[in-house]
C-alpha cells in the first residue's frame, strides 16, 4: 500500500475552490489558512486578497497583502500556504509557480501550495527545516468534523439494529408473519 501525505480540507472549502476555478475565467489566488496538528495538515479557510489577474497570471502587490492584514486580522497569523487556479490550462506546476514558491519559502520553514484546474487539485508541501524537502504527491482528503460526528452517531445506531441474514432459520417465520399481516389488511 502506498503511503501519501494527506492534506485535510473542509467540504465547503473544496467546493469554493472548485467554484472559483470553474466560474471565473482568470487565474485567481488566495492564502490558505489552517494548522498542522499531530503530523497532519488541516486547511480551514482561504483569504482572497485584491489582485491583478489575467487568464494566465496573477499578481498580489505588497499593498494588497497589507490590506489583507487589515481585512482579516488575526486569521493572517494562521496562513500555511497559497492556492491559485489555472483556469482551463490544467493542474500543473509552471516555471512561474516554481519561482514564486521558492521566493515565498525564503523565510519560511513549511508551507502548502495548491493549484486547481478543471476539478483537479495538485498539492505541494515545501519544508526547509530540519532539511529541504519537496513533496509533490500529497493528496487532498475532504474532512468535516460535523460529518465525522454524524457518521459516528449513525454507526452507533446501526450497530443496535436487528438484522436478518438470508441463512437465518427464523426468516420463514418472519416472512410468514409479514405475509399474514399483509393478507389480513387487504
Amino acid at each position: 500500500m502506498e503511503n501519501k501525505i494527506k492534506v485535510y480540507i473542509t467540504p465547503t472549502l473544496i467546493s469554493f475552490l472548485d467554484y472559483m476555478n470553474s466560474n471565473y475565467s482568470h487565474e485567481i489566488a488566495g492564502w490558505l489558512v489552517g494548522n498542522i496538528k499531530d503530523g497532519s495538515i488541516y486547511i480551514k479557510d482561504i483569504l482572497i486578497p485584491d489582485q491583478e489577474v489575467s487568464s494566465a497570471s496573477v499578481n498580489i502587490s505588497a499593498q494588497s497583502q497589507m490590506n489583507l492584514l487589515r481585512k482579516y486580522g488575526k486569521k493572517c497569523q494562521s496562513i500555511i500556504g497559497m492556492w491559485h487556479s489555472h483556469c482551463q490550462m490544467g493542474a500543473f506546476w509552471s516555471a512561474v509557480d516554481d519561482n514564486d514558491i521558492n521566493e515565498y519559502m525564503r523565510d519560511r520553514d513549511l508551507r502548502v501550495f495548491i493549484v486547481t484546474s478543471r476539478g483537479e487539485h495538485l498539492i505541494r508541501i515545501e519544508m526547509r527545516k530540519p532539511l529541504n524537502l519537496r513533496i509533490d504527491d500529497a493528496i487532498i482528503e475532504v474532512k468535516s468534523t460535523k460529518l465525522d460526528m454524524l457518521k459516528s452517531r449513525l454507526n452507533k445506531i446501526l450497530k443496535n439494529l436487528t438484522t436478518f441474514d438470508d441463512d437465518d432459520e427464523n426468516d420463514d417465520d418472519c416472512n410468514a408473519t409479514i405475509e399474514k399481516d399483509f393478507d389480513e389488511n387487504n
